[in-house]
This record gives C-alpha cells, sequence and structure tokens, in this order.
C-alpha cells in the first residue's frame, strides 16, 4: 500500500485501499493476500497522522485439536508520516515515515503486517471449549478397551 505524499491535501481525507501484501508474508500466516484498509489522514503541514483500519481472517491451527479454522482479527494502526526536517514529540509506540520531497511515496504495508501478526494469539482455539484431541474414543460405555487392561492390572 503506497501513500503518494505529495497527494494528500491540508486538514483530514479518508482514503480507500486494498492493501495486496508480498506474497512470502502471506504464506507465513496464511493471511488473506488482499486486506480491505480506510485510511484517515490529517494533514498539518508537514506532518501527516494516519489512523489505517482494516478487517481480515487469518487460518490458524487450533493448539489443542490441531484442526485448521478462521481467526477473524479487526484493529486500527496509527503511524505518523514527517519530512524529515522535522522533530516530532510522540511517543516510540508508532511507526515513523520520514520524506524528503512532496512527491515521495511511502509504503506502509508492513505496518498492517506487524499489526496483524501481534494480534495472532500465541495458543490459538477453535472455540474457548475445544476438548482437543480425542485419542480414544468408547463407542459404546458398555465396550471395554482391552489395551488399558495391563496398566489397570498394576494398578490393583
Amino acid at each position: 500500500m503506497v501513500i503518494d505524499v505529495g497527494k494528500i491535501p491540508e486538514g483530514e481525507r479518508i482514503w480507500d485501499f486494498v492493501l495486496s501484501l508480498d506474497s512470502r508474508l502471506v504464506k507465513n500466516f496464511m493471511l488473506n493476500e488482499n486486506i480491505p484498509v480506510t485510511l484517515k489522514t490529517e494533514r498539518r503541514r508537514s506532518k501527516i497522522s494516519c489512523f489505517a483500519k482494516y478487517k481480515t481472517e487469518v487460518t490458524c491451527e487450533c493448539s489443542r485439536c490441531l484442526e485448521e479454522f478462521k481467526y477473524e482479527i479487526e484493529n486500527e494502526v496509527r503511524f505518523f508520516v514527517i519530512h524529515e526536517s522535522e522533530t516530532c514529540n510522540y511517543d516510540d509506540e508508532f511507526d515513523f515515515y520520514y520524506y524528503k520531497s512532496g512527491n515521495e511515496k511511502i509504503y506502509f504495508a508492513h505496518t498492517i503486517y506487524d499489526d496483524i501478526v501481534t494480534k495472532i494469539p500465541m495458543k490459538p482455539l477453535c472455540k474457548d471449549n475445544c476438548e482437543g484431541i480425542t485419542r480414544f474414543v468408547r463407542k459404546n460405555e458398555n465396550e471395554k478397551n482391552e489395551q488399558w487392561n495391563v496398566l489397570k492390572k498394576l494398578i490393583k
């Protein structure tokens, strides 16, 4: 996704993009290749504040049952585009892009990608009450499972 710095007008403006991620990034986390993004820009002279809102799905593997499922991620990311001669008083938690001239283009797809990756849970679950892998399921409660008989003898 590219912002043409020279085309961003003074004041507020809303832009709609379709973010096309690099195929190498998509394969790592099974992301959608094209992600719709709404970008709100607020320009005050040479400082541009950007709010990018996106919604996408990631294919995850449940950490209990190992089944694949879709995990929905929706978030808003803030970043700044600033002329290299300017100083900024913002926190380090935001991404900054610097430009030299008004006709530069800023590619900010990595900001969105990084945010998506941080929203993927470390131990994803297909559902809250997932029971996990049930290796031996009895079809009938009265049916005995012969393979456990040896262990049952040890207990006695």
